[in-house]
């Protein structure tokens, strides 16, 4: 990957490619960190793209490949540690979608 230390990544794969959106990494003080990135993996040619980042940082979304186009992204973790605090455990979760144009790069 071309970033270190991401995991909760969403993922899918579509015509020879794999895109990756989003994820969480760990901060120095211990925290964890919601991540806006995206990426797509080119099989045939073995390089990353950087992607236009996601609308809001989000890790834990589910990704769904349509069509031969789009990836819909659903659902996900979007709260900070900070805006977590002291909330119910239910608190950050997103019923948000959005849907990806692989041809256009657009959300």
């Amino acid at each position: 990957m071309p970033v270190d230390s991401v995991s909760l990544s969403a993922s899918a794969s579509l015509n020879g490619s794999i895109y990756l959106f989003g994820g969480v990494s760990a901060t120095a003080e211990g925290g964890l960190n919601n991540r806006a990135d995206a990426y797509r993996f080119d099989a045939k040619q073995r390089r990353w793209t950087t992607l236009r980042p996601l609308p809001r940082a989000a890790r834990a979304m589910t990704a769904v490949a349509w069509d031969s186009r789009y990836i819909l992204l659903a659902g996900g973790y979007i709260a900070s540690q900070a805006e977590a605090a002291g909330k119910p455990a239910e608190f950050g979760f997103s019923s948000g979608l959005h849907l990806y144009d692989t041809a256009t790069d657009q959300y």
